[in-house]
């Protein structure tokens, strides 16, 4: 199974993307926030992904899921997203 893994840095320039493969890290990025709902679906796109680790503050990271729940549903026609915290 495929999962990608967001590290959200609220006060840093980047948040941290991390795609994995059965559990073994095979591509990462680092993407500016106004980037990151394209980026993100992007690799969603092209590993399969259903599932999304979210990691970071907490509320921060509510924020992101919020984010990306609405843009899968209004601009990529995506509504099956699971989102865990980890």
């Amino acid at each position: 199974m495929n999962t990608l893994l967001i590290r959200g840095e609220p006060f840093g320039p980047f948040q941290r993307l991390y795609v994995f493969k059965d559990n073994e890290k095979i591509e990462s990025i680092g993407v500016q926030m106004e980037d990151l709902d394209e980026v993100a679906f992007d690799l969603i796109k092209r590993y399969d992904i259903k599932h999304i680790n979210l990691s970071g503050a907490r509320l921060y990271m509510q924020g992101i899921e919020k984010q990306l729940k609405e843009a899968g549903i209004t601009t990529y026609s995506l509504d099956d997203l699971t989102f865990k915290y980890v």
